[in-house]
């Protein structure tokens, strides 16, 4: 496992893969379309996307509500690669 600190950081986190679960809730959004074209649409919503995220860490059950931050594009990192930051 590896350390990952960065200045812009309030707590330290650590490299390490372990299984995770997202849940979002029934909900409906609404949102004002940016641009559309034929493989997709870019969208601007009145409040954020919130997902319950799941993550065993050892022994302990971390269950928190969390929004996306930031995206990876899977061309360029392998995978779908999300950031959430906690929230509540």
């Amino acid at each position: 496992m590896q350390d990952n600190t960065s200045e812009r950081r309030k707590s330290p986190r650590k490299s390490e893969a372990v299984a995770a679960e997202l849940y979002l809730e029934s909900s409906v959004f609404k949102a004002q379309t940016i641009d559309v074209s034929e493989e997709g649409v870019r969208l601007e919503l009145n409040k954020p996307i919130r997902f319950n995220i799941r993550v065993r860490v050892g022994d302990m059950l971390v269950n928190r509500l969390a929004e996306i931050v930031w995206f990876e594009d899977p061309k360029q990192a392998g995978g779908f690669s999300y950031g959430f930051r906690y929230v509540e």
